[in-house]
């Protein structure tokens, strides 16, 4: 018996994935983690705080997306 949902075997591009609160965590997890090694200069402490609070944080990040409003704009 497998732990990992078969539906997360093979991410696509698509909005129900992009919306998915487990697929947001694991984003989340991955840009942390990066800016963390990456970044001296990162706020330590904002990203702590986006930790304690990552679930509600999953839940907004889900509304915007989901939202007829919502786009992606260019790295800057």
């Amino acid at each position: 018996m497998s732990l990992l949902n078969k539906k997360y075997r093979e991410l696509k591009p698509t909005l129900d994935y992009l919306s998915d609160p487990v697929v947001l965590a694991q984003a989340w997890k991955k840009a942390n983690q990066h800016i963390r090694m990456i970044n001296s200069y990162a706020d330590s402490f904002e990203l702590d705080r986006t930790t304690i609070y990552l679930e509600a944080n999953l839940k907004t990040w889900q509304k915007k997306i989901l939202s007829d409003d919502f786009s992606f704009h260019p790295l800057s």
